[in-house]
């Protein structure tokens, strides 16, 4: 009996020892896969980093561009107002100015039809 559990001790050992030397290669290998899996999930990232950079100076230039436009549609509405202004203000010098012509009209109107009235007879 002491001899079955010598050798089953032994055994054991054995079976131990030669699991000893497995369990640390596993461990290495499960270690070298998570590291395998960070280095791509790494790369991964650095890769989404470069599109979002991308991304970010696209927007940039858009949003230089829609604020060149924006000044510009400013300045031209500025323009716009300036003739608007010119406008008008020569609308109201030209009614003026129709005003007393029609005045000069009248006046010519009303002698013309005195002139008719009074008109001397005909020499015939």
């Amino acid at each position: 009996m002491r001899t079955f559990a010598l050798l089953s001790f032994l055994c054991f050992c054995a079976a131990g020892a030669a699991a000893q030397p497995a369990k640390p290669e596993r461990e290495l290998a499960d270690i070298e896969q998570q590291l395998k899996e960070r280095r791509h999930e790494e790369a991964r990232l650095r890769d989404e980093a470069k599109e979002r950079e991308k991304e970010v100076a696209a927007l940039r230039r858009r949003m230089i561009e829609t604020a060149d436009a924006l000044q510009q549609a400013e300045l031209r509405i500025v323009e716009i107002n300036r003739e608007t202004d010119r406008l008008e203000k020569q609308e109201g010098d030209i009614e003026v100015s129709l005003a007393a012509q029609q005045e000069s009209l009248g006046d010519v109107l009303a002698a013309l039809q005195s002139i008719e009235r009074a008109r001397p007879p005909a020499l015939l």
